[in-house]
């Protein structure tokens, strides 16, 4: 009997080594530099529209981010947005184009997941103008560890300067 009970704790331990990085801190456990129950995943991400004119900053992008959290996070998450600008080799730069939290600058509903907010076009110099460039999305926590998790990465086409 013992020899099965040892058996049965061994494999429910291996069972949690499968588990999400967000399941095992909504359960309590440290992720990479996350204390319990802060890490969280993006789980959609966008601007829109695609080509926004280079520069132009009277235009607005409309961001749109889905997080997926522990329901008691000790504190809130926000999402950095990154532009990731190609060169010859691969990433040559990483330029921040904007911060974003559930229920601020905007965001109708606090505390659903779901950020959705318009911004100043974040399209021009430094970042090329017709280029596509990868845009990731990083959740972190407001908390004091400012913890960063899961992030997500979509392709984004930026746009041409517009003729005077």
């Amino acid at each position: 009997m013992r020899r099965l009970a040892a058996l049965l704790a061994a494999l429910s331990g291996l069972a949690g080594c499968d588990s999400t990085p967000l399941a095992r801190s909504c359960g309590g456990d440290e992720v990479e530099l996350c204390g319990p129950r802060e890490w969280a995943e993006v789980l959609e991400g966008s601007i829109e529209p695609e080509r926004l004119p280079h520069g132009d900053r009277s235009a607005t992008a409309r961001v749109r981010v889905v997080i997926e959290r522990c329901a008691d996070s000790p504190a809130p998450h926000e999402v950095a947005i990154f532009a990731l600008v190609p060169d010859g080799d691969g990433v040559g730069r990483v330029v921040n184009l904007a911060t974003v939290a559930d229920g601020e600058d905007g965001d109708a509903t606090p505390g659903d997941g779901v950020i959705e907010v318009d911004v100043e076009n974040p399209f021009g110099p430094p970042l090329p103008e017709d280029t596509t460039l990868t845009l990731r999305f990083a959740a972190r926590t407001t908390g004091a560890s400012r913890c960063s998790s899961g992030d997500l990465e979509r392709p984004y086409r930026t746009g041409v300067t517009p003729e005077e």
